[in-house]
């Protein structure tokens, strides 16, 4: 993937995500390898059973991906990439900041973090911007690699395929949720495909077999999560408003009586 030689903003790249922004011509390289290449067909096949059923008028995604090839089963008509540097794709792009997301607060219907937090180097700030721009009951999909899995050994053992990916910091399924509860998402559903990302197949009798016995040790995991509404009740004013009173003068008595 080629990007385009304009001249960017470098006050942007400063500081936390510096790494994620000179990291993504070599992500977008490695996911044009043939196993990079597998591992999008993979993740595109799963999300494909989940993104219909959500809906909406804008939809954000932030990643390692160059285009919104991810996202084409989702209702949501308009979609764009935040991005800290522009690519060549006809998707629509909006280059920004990650640490300060260039979105009004409250008016994403879904943001889809796709290998994102792996790569950053505040996982935190992300998902905060994140919270920040989805709406109430908007939805937060994430797909991160998963430490639990063949792929995590093979790439610990240096394979040279999976080499690329000891940059990343993968992070664990139930430390992703705890920071769900903190920033008030609800999780509603969970998933972690491709045991084994070299096999030509998928599903797998592998694949099958984890996934009905409940054993998460695919190589990555897809999460969605909604922004729960904070309830809220009415705080009536202490003060009503008082009609006007007619003042009324004394009658006047007699000062003698008969």
């Amino acid at each position: 993937m080629l990007f385009n030689n304009t001249t960017e903003p470098e006050r942007w790249f400063s500081g936390q995500h510096r790494a994620f922004y000179r990291l993504l011509p070599e992500l977008h390289r490695w996911l044009s390898s043939p196993l990079g290449v597998r591992l999008l067909a993979i993740q595109a096949q799963q999300l494909e059973h989940w993104l219909p059923y959500n809906f909406g008028y804008h939809l954000v995604q932030v990643g390692v991906s160059p285009d919104l090839r991810l996202v084409d089963a989702c209702r949501i008509a308009h979609k764009v990439i935040l991005t800290p540097r522009l690519i060549t794709t006809n998707c629509s792009q909006l280059q920004g900041s990650l640490t300060e997301w260039p979105i009004q607060p409250n008016s994403v219907d879904m943001v889809f973090l796709h290998h994102a937090l792996e790569f950053f180097e505040n996982p935190h700030r992300l998902l905060s911007e994140a919270n920040k721009a989805i709406i109430p009951g908007g939805k937060l999909i994430v797909l991160g690699f998963n430490p639990y899995s063949l792929l995590n050994l093979w790439r610990g053992l240096g394979f040279p395929h999976y080499k690329f990916l000891r940059q990343a910091h993968f992070i664990h399924p139930g430390r992703l949720q705890d920071w769900f509860k903190l920033l008030g998402f609800a999780l509603d559903k969970v998933c972690y495909p491709a045991v084994k990302l070299a096999d030509t197949q998928y599903p797998t009798k592998l694949d099958r077999y984890c996934e009905s016995i409940g054993l998460g040790i695919g190589s990555f995991y897809i999460m969605q999560a909604t922004k729960e509404t904070v309830g809220m009740t009415p705080i009536k004013p202490l003060w009503r408003p008082t009609a006007p009173k007619v003042v009324t003068l004394p009658l006047a008595e007699p000062t003698t009586r008969r």
